[in-house]
């Protein structure tokens, strides 16, 4: 498994952004503080998230996505989701992969209204451009608690998360992974957990757990579709009091922002003063 992006939507350091936090990541040594848009392989075949920057990691992590199965889409912001990437499918120069995209009912029909917008603007290019995506790739629903199987023995069940999307009434997905008796739970973009996915949790053991950890350091008000460090800990202690984390369980850290503040080791130290060395920050390129 590979953390392809580990930065929200702005990216580490914010490029418009003249913030101490961001100045201090541009003059940096520490590679880990300058994070793409957050995505994440689960294995050659399985996707999270296809935003503007998969791609670019993919080529700089010497990642072959030839045989890419499934991208599992938490929502459609423009992070989370690059719609004229999956152009470049048919520029491959042998048989390109036919992936399965993943996501909820209400993001599949924003997309198809964007799309059916693109083939009504009588631009012939833009119109073949769609076309063409339209034959890259396949859409299959999945609303919040459906479980499917990818593959034999494979499941993912969808739980909604606590952060709006583009759309009124999207809100995103997060996906629980379960194969050969191993449990992960991916929540980004998340907010604090709603009641119905500490239910659905709370007869699993999580393996591995990533969070977003957005905002970092700056206090979000109550009911924000995103975590803070201190969200972060509610949250956790709750994953453990009902069983869900363990010990053993390793807890990851992703879809951070220059909002965090601090440096990357000083945000971690604060989780793990918390929650021991089972807690870290994740960084591009982190394979675990």
């Amino acid at each position: 498994m590979l953390f392809l992006g580990t930065a929200a939507a702005e990216c580490c350091p914010n490029p418009f952004c003249n913030c101490e936090y961001c100045n201090r990541i541009r003059n940096t040594s520490d590679s880990r503080e300058r994070r793409r848009r957050s995505a994440f392989l689960l294995d050659p075949e399985n996707l999270i998230d296809f935003g503007p920057d998969a791609l670019p990691a993919a080529a700089l992590f010497g990642v072959d996505l030839s045989q890419l199965k499934n991208v599992f889409i938490t929502h459609i912001h423009e992070d989370h989701f690059h719609y004229f990437g999956l152009g470049f499918l048919h520029m491959s120069r042998t048989t390109p992969p036919k992936p399965t995209f993943y996501m909820s009912p209400e993001a599949a029909a924003g997309l198809a209204s964007f799309t059916q917008f693109l083939l009504t603007s009588q631009q012939q290019q833009l119109v073949a451009q769609v076309r063409a995506c339209d034959d890259l790739f396949n859409i299959q629903m999945i609303a919040p608690n459906e479980t499917v199987e990818p593959e034999p023995g494979y499941f993912v069940t969808a739980l909604r998360g606590n952060h709006q999307g583009f759309l009124d009434r999207e809100f995103s997905l997060n996906y629980l992974f379960e194969k050969n008796g191993k449990c992960l739970y991916y929540a980004c973009d998340t907010g604090l957990f709603l009641p119905e996915t500490y239910a659905a949790l709370r007869c699993k053991v999580l393996d591995i757990l990533v969070l977003e950890g957005t905002f970092g350091f700056t206090r979000l008000p109550p009911g924000d579709g995103h975590m803070d460090v201190y969200s972060i800990c509610e949250t956790v202690d709750k994953l453990i009091r009902q069983g869900s984390v363990t010990e053993t369980t390793k807890i990851y850290i992703t879809h951070i922002s220059h909002h965090a503040v601090r440096s990357h080791d000083a945000y971690e130290g604060f989780l793990q003063e918390r929650f021991g060395e089972r807690i870290q920050l994740a960084w591009d390129g982190l394979r675990i």
